[in-house]
């Protein structure tokens, strides 16, 4: 009880995260902090020393807005987010986030913190995102298009690739209302992945989308209604039931439900 309470960041409660501060030396930093679900926190963060962490409670989705990396992490598991590395945290569950921090030497630059994030936020079909050649697992747009390797080398090598829950390509889908998308194939010819809209306040949507090809999304928890503003149609979709959008189609998913809710897409050929 003896710990002091506060929201971070202090921009307004709807972006931020409740804190208990437990230390803050001249050697570390120890805090516990919470997210509820559907929420995130904004601006993204930085800091001026290491920052591991280890989940109390909950799934931990943590962006680096600099390069599109997007690591998972749940109850007795630890992150290291190294000093100087961006991040952005979501909580897509249907439970409260909760985390131990500690950051050491020291929490902030001499500059203090960060009011906003210096350049494009790389997620998911955003303007100006970087693109790369580099198919690194810490630069996971590049991976679009060659995960969990390129379509002609599997199809020379004939073997079977497993795709476990933790190997799954994990990527943030908007800025306002984010979606997290987490793809199991994407090659040359085709794109098979999950989309998870969390609860929130009001309905949740993803950001209107549209594909350079035909797609369908399996609702696996829903349901999940699908809005063509193209039309102004609504199509609310049950689970065990799907939405077929032919090429071009503009959507969006939304979430009028309390829990977040779940769709299986499969595109081709092309996002």
């Amino acid at each position: 009880e003896s710990m002091r309470t506060f929201i971070y960041p202090l921009t307004g409660p709807r972006n931020s995260d409740l804190n208990w501060l437990i230390a803050s030396t001249d050697k570390l930093f120890c805090a516990i902090y919470q997210i509820p679900p559907g929420g995130t926190f904004d601006p993204p963060d930085v800091h001026a020393g290491d920052e591991p962490y280890y989940i109390l409670q909950g799934t931990l989705t943590m962006l680096n807005p600099e390069t599109g990396q997007v690591a998972r992490v749940s109850k007795g598991e630890g992150l290291l987010i190294p000093q100087g590395g961006w991040h952005k945290g979501y909580n897509f569950e249907n439970d409260i986030l909760r985390i131990l921090v500690m950051i050491a030497p020291k929490i902030w630059p001499e500059e203090g913190a960060p009011d906003s994030f210096p350049g494009e936020m790389q997620l998911y079909k955003a303007s100006g995102r970087t693109v790369t050649s580099e198919a690194s697992p810490f630069r996971g747009m590049a991976r679009l298009g060659q995960f969990p390797v390129p379509g002609p080398e599997a199809r020379k090598a004939k073997r079977l690739i497993p795709i476990p829950d933790s190997g799954k390509l994990v990527l943030i889908h908007g800025k306002e209302s984010p979606a997290m998308l987490r793809f199991f194939v994407s090659n040359d010819v085709c794109h098979m992945g999950e989309i998870t809209i969390p609860a929130g306040e009001g309905a949740r949507a993803s950001e209107q989308d549209s594909h350079a090809g035909d797609a369908a999304i399996y609702v696996e928890i829903g349901p999940i209604a699908f809005f063509l503003p193209e039309t102004s149609e609504t199509h609310e979709v049950q689970e065990g039931d799907a939405m077929f959008l032919p090429e071009g189609t503009r959507y969006q998913c939304v979430n009028f439900t309390g829990k977040a809710v779940r769709g299986i897409f499969m595109i081709a050929p092309g996002l």
